[in-house]
């Protein structure tokens, strides 16, 4: 009898999330926005429509509050659109943004990220290939 197959895992990471919503919906329906989203940690983007990358990519425990105090602070008008991904496990959120900081470099964001002491092999791995060359001739 064939084995069966297990049932994806997609999805597990993202809870829920929105895409591309206008800076003047968190504006204007503030409140809604807090009712729909609630208290939800995650990951959110802030984008310029048209911009062919994101501005900034940030984490908040508290997603509502978190995108509009930017609508204040020093990333003000630099942003019109913004995504939210609410993230199911909070102790992956920092692992997250950093890796979305990373690839797309925002402007927005001063701070690369980091993911902890002696994970980069980076190094290990140009030494080993260097040796493996060494060896071969």
């Amino acid at each position: 009898m064939p084995k069966r197959k297990s049932k994806t895992q997609r999805g597990a990471l993202v809870k829920f999330y929105a895409e591309h919503l206008s800076a003047n919906l968190l504006e204007q329906h503030r409140e809604t926005v807090k009712s729909v989203i609630g208290r939800k940690s995650g990951i959110y983007v802030l984008t310029r429509q048209g911009a062919p990358a994101p501005y900034y990519v940030g984490l908040a425990s508290k997603l509502p509050s978190r995108v509009a105090h930017h609508l204040k602070d020093k990333h003000e008008g630099k942003w019109d659109r913004f995504s939210f991904y609410a993230i199911g496990k909070k102790k992956y959120l920092k692992d997250v943004e950093t890796i979305l900081i990373r690839v797309g470099d925002p402007d927005g964001n001063d701070q690369r990220g980091t993911f902890g002491k002696n994970r980069n092999i980076g190094k290990r791995l140009r030494r080993e290939i260097l040796k493996a060359v060494k060896d071969n001739f």
